[in-house]
């Protein structure tokens, strides 16, 4: 009997060690769902939310500061979380965090600054705001390591008011700013 019982604590602490383990070893994509991880665009390989939508900085935004709202927050909506920890996947090198938004919302930062998704990105890998001249500022797409990726030079941004220097045809936006 006592081996039998011996036998059975053994196991059962092999069990709960084995339980133990895996639980430990569980990535932060497994553990929570992801509001932050990496996707390719057009752009190249950025931050996207757990929809697959690419993630923007907006030029006129500061350090733990947003600077859209009202029906720039329409077009552009900010990236929010609920939680205190952001999960995200281990190809997502930049530094997120979280602001307190007037609407008592946690808005997504990366390196400091708020990041928005693009009522114009319809599919996971559109990035159609990237580049955009909208809401008193640029809109750019964030890299893995929170670099904002300006693949263009400023004379080519794109504005829907404008035609585009390299073009015959004005660009157009569905959306009204």
């Amino acid at each position: 009997m006592t081996i039998r019982r011996t036998i059975v604590y053994l196991l059962a602490s092999v069990g709960v060690l084995t339980l133990t383990a895996s639980a430990l070893s569980l990535s932060p994509i497994q553990a929570a769902s992801q509001p932050v991880h990496t996707g390719v665009t057009s752009a190249g390989k950025v931050l996207v939310n757990a929809k697959g939508k690419t993630l923007y900085a907006f030029s006129a935004d500061t350090s733990g500061a947003s600077h859209c709202s009202g029906s720039c927050a329409v077009y552009w909506p900010p990236a929010t979380t609920t939680g205190s920890l952001i999960a995200h996947s281990a190809d997502v090198k930049a530094k997120l965090g979280t602001i307190k938004r007037a609407d008592n919302t946690k808005q997504i930062t990366v390196n400091g600054y708020p990041v928005y998704t693009f009522a114009g990105d319809k599919s996971p890998g559109d990035s159609n705001g990237q580049g955009l001249s909208q809401s008193g500022g640029i809109w750019w797409v964030v890299s893995a390591k929170g670099v904002w990726v300006k693949p263009m030079p400023a004379s080519e941004v794109k504005n829907n008011s404008q035609p585009s220097p390299n073009s015959s045809a004005p660009e157009t936006s569905p959306y009204s700013y």
